[in-house]
């Protein structure tokens, strides 16, 4: 009898420690959003886990956060409540890929990411969007 209840408990355990996870990016596509969702939401943390970290990247992420700062309020607000509207995807071989994308709250203008794939990681280069502005 001991033996149901600890099953059940550990069943319960593992749906409950399953469902708490984050699920990680590991597609081109998917660090792309959650790189940008991120931003839009002002969780820099986050979208620094998918940047690549060199000393040009980390100057222009630190530009990217103090423009997103310095947004008024509503114009917060209408980021965080966007979703990521891709309009295309370009690989390059299996270690580079270009997003051209919009924020659902601002379609007419749309961006572009270079996402580079280092040591099995699809990580966000800021170097290709700001010198292509």
């Amino acid at each position: 009898m001991i033996k149901i209840p600890a099953l059940a408990i550990i069943i319960i355990a593992l749906f409950f420690s399953a469902c708490s996870s984050k699920k990680t990016a590991n597609t081109d596509v998917e660090v792309a959003d959650v790189f940008v969702k991120s931003l839009n939401n002002n969780k820099f943390d986050e979208a620094e886990k998918y940047l690549l970290h060199d000393k040009t990247n980390m100057e222009y992420f630190d530009i990217t956060k103090k423009n997103m700062l310095n947004k008024a309020v509503n114009e917060l607000d209408a980021y965080k409540n966007a979703n990521l509207i891709i309009h295309e995807t370009k690989p390059q071989g299996d270690t580079i890929t270009f997003i051209n994308y919009s924020n659902s709250n601002k379609l007419s203008q749309s961006n572009n990411l270079k996402l580079v794939k280092i040591n099995g990681q699809w990580l966000v280069d800021l170097k290709f969007t700001f010198l292509n502005k």
